[in-house]
């Protein structure tokens, strides 16, 4: 007879980890098939293990998104604790595909990333941190859907059961240095165990490797890893830059959140076309060799075509012509086509001269319209899902563009739309000459309606909408456009060498608000309204600390010593100072109106707490990384209170690690025995 707890028959064992047995059940109520996670049942008497799988799971079961394995049920039957959860059908983890393929292609790689960060997106903004990121923990279903699984229950259970087991937890290799440090971890925490993976799937090895646990322990904390383009060439720089945005050591460098690491990349995606569906992760899933292959070759495709495009602009764009067939020669070592033309351009760009040096290059004369519609039209086109411009749109859309281009500004530049008056034909503005050798092109904006302010990353240019800009540095430019009751609106584009881009833009009206109708008057006085209140000031100094950091109403200000007062809203506020080396100061403080409040605060060192360590047959004993001792130790150990990482290390055996949280004046005793390398 199947095993029933509560509404769920049983099925199959499908897992079992340090905390819980997963099984594979069915919910009899609503006849679906569903994931159990059932507590080991020496950790069900545990009354402080409990007491976080109540709290945690109550918060966690909340969390309903598509990027996340979702709750159904969770409570105790019996003398069973267990949580009921989605199941992911056919699911793997991205353990088990890192372990198939090392390597992912940039886009699948990319779609992995923001689809986990849409659901830490979620979570965070519920105030719920995960805090044991890693492909282990992050699924994949037969579908292609992607969601992130154990969110915050599982890492908080081994937490509460660490210093009463007395064993090892798992592999750091996804934590961040402030979780091994054990300093105080936020979303910023989450955004460094996905930036390891992310480092991993596109380089393929881990960004902190090691042989034992010490070394990966010290390469987190110390060492900055491999730029992931050495490991790759073909990572884009832009990609690169976001990797190690969200590998940075100092939180306050990392990525501030999930939703800025997540614009940065589906800004870029945006950018190259790389827009992947749940059938594309589908079929990577389902084949990954073969989906590789196919990726491949059409990456040699579409470099080829490139690099022929730029060969056929001429010297000035012979770099980046050689720049694709490179990329070429990198997945396919032996195409003789590539090698052919690669050698051909290298010869060339020796022979060519160099470039004149010019005293003052005069600027070069702007266009009339005539000319500027004779110019070169770069189209902006929709590539196809998860590449970049392939052969077909580079040539026909190339021409379908001057075509269109070129008819459509003339009957727009001879004809007036109803809320439009006439163009001024003669209209054409233009910027400065660029630096000698500065490849340039033209910029033609049509707004309806017309007027609109045009700003070229960021800067204002000199005529409003509609108009042909001159000049223009060649390159991609955000386009921002301007006009009093309308909504701004921003476009990207990207001009080739001597030709003209178009922007065209229907202009959005703001609505205007709906009055309300004026109120009888009332016979009662009126209440003025209170004046808004001065600011005021606060002046910190600490002292018995060299520095601390200083957060106002959780923000980070700066760094002590602060030479000039902080300016404050009048008020109430929470101030905070922190030093790894003190226990956090908190402190609530009104701040009055056109005052200095003067304040001083004095950051004690705590009691120290003590760390007895016996350990067979012996060890070196390790403090966040750093090494203290070699066992046997006749004196405890000192340890500043707070959360720490201790790793006892012996050649001949196995590394044992534990997070412990030491408080002021308390005495742990540890009792290991190592177990010896098989």
């Amino acid at each position: 007879m199947a095993r029933i707890i509560r509404n769920f028959e049983i099925m199959e064992k499908i897992g079992m980890g340090g905390m819980a047995t997963i099984y594979k059940a069915k919910q009899t109520s609503l006849d679906r098939v569903v994931a159990i996670k059932e507590l080991h049942s020496h950790l069900a008497s545990d009354k402080e293990i409990i007491e976080r799988f109540e709290k945690e799971a109550k918060s966690v079961a909340k969390l309903q998104h598509e990027n996340l394995v979702n709750i159904i049920d969770y409570g105790k039957e019996g003398n069973s604790y267990f949580i009921a959860m989605e199941f992911v059908e056919g699911g793997l983890t991205f353990k088990d595909l890192l372990a198939k393929v090392k390597k992912f292609p940039i886009p699948i790689a990319l779609r992995v990333v923001t689809e986990v960060l849409k659901g830490l997106e979620y979570a965070h903004d519920k105030g719920i941190f995960h805090r044991d990121i890693k492909p282990a923990n992050v699924m994949i279903s037969k579908d292609g859907s992607i969601k992130i699984a154990d969110f915050g229950i599982a890492k908080n259970l081994e937490s509460a059961g660490q210093t009463k087991t007395g064993q090892a937890v798992g592999t750091p290799a996804y934590m961040s240095p402030e979780q091994l440090a054990g300093r105080k971890v936020d979303a910023r925490t989450d955004l460094f165990s996905l930036g390891v993976m992310f480092y991993e799937m596109l380089g393929g090895i881990r960004p902190f490797p090691g042989d034992t646990l010490h070394t990966i322990i010290t390469q987190i904390i110390q060492t900055t890893p491999r730029p992931v383009e050495e490991l790759d060439p073909l990572v884009p720089l832009e990609i690169s830059k976001i990797v190690v945005k969200s590998l940075e050591k100092d939180m306050d460098k990392r990525y501030s959140s999930a939703t800025e690491m997540l614009k940065d990349l589906q800004d870029y995606m945006q950018k190259e076309s790389i827009s992947l569906t749940k059938k594309d992760m589908a079929a990577f899933v389902a084949d990954p060799s073969n989906y590789i292959q196919k990726q491949r070759q059409q990456d040699i495709t579409e470099f080829m075509d490139k690099g022929s495009y730029y060969m056929n602009l001429g010297i000035g764009r012979i770099d980046d012509a050689i720049a694709e067939f490179k990329k070429v020669m990198i997945l396919d070592p032996n195409n003789a086509q590539a090698k052919e033309l690669l050698e051909k351009l290298e010869k060339e760009k020796a022979k060519a001269p160099p470039p004149k040096k010019v005293e003052k290059p005069a600027a070069k004369p702007a266009p009339t319209p005539k000319e500027a519609r004779r110019a070169p039209a770069v189209a902006v086109t929709a590539a196809a899902p998860g590449v970049g411009i392939g052969r077909i749109a580079m040539i026909a859309g190339g021409v379908i563009a001057l075509v269109g281009i070129s008819i459509g500004s003339y009957f727009l530049l001879q004809s007036s739309t109803p809320r439009e008056a006439k163009v001024e034909t003669s209209k054409v503005a233009s910027l400065p000459a660029p630096a000698p050798g500065g490849a340039t092109a033209f910029l033609s904006v049509n707004t309806e309606p017309g007027g609109a302010i045009i700003l070229i990353d960021g800067k204002s240019v000199s005529d409003k909408s509609p108009t042909v800009i001159a000049n223009v540095a060649a390159g991609e430019h955000l386009i921002a456009l301007k006009k009093d009751g309308y909504v701004d609106q921003e476009q990207r584009i990207n001009l080739m060498p001597g030709t003209t881009g178009k922007i065209d833009a229907i202009l959005k009206q703001i609505p205007k608000a709906t009055e309300a109708k004026p109120e009888a008057p009332k016979r009662e006085a009126s209440i003025p309204k209170p004046k808004e209140l001065e600011p005021g000031f606060l002046k910190i100094r600490v002292s018995g600390a060299p520095w601390a950091k200083v957060y106002i109403d959780d923000t980070y200000i700066d760094q002590t010593p602060i030479a000039s007062p902080i300016k404050l809203q009048a008020g109430k506020h929470t101030l905070a100072l922190e030093n790894p080396n003190f226990p956090k100061y908190t402190e609530s403080i009104v701040i009055a109106s056109n005052k200095t409040l003067d304040k001083t605060v004095v950051l004690k060192i705590p009691e120290p707490a003590l760390l007895k360590v016996n350990v067979t047959p012996w060890a070196d004993v390790y403090v966040d990384g750093k090494k203290v001792a070699t066992t046997p130790i006749a004196e405890p150990l000192k340890i500043t209170p707070g959360t720490h990482t201790i790793l006892l290390s012996n050649p001949g055996c196995e590394e044992w690690f534990e997070s412990i949280d030491f408080k002021s004046g308390q005495t742990v005793k540890k009792i290991v025995s190592l177990k010896v390398k098989k």
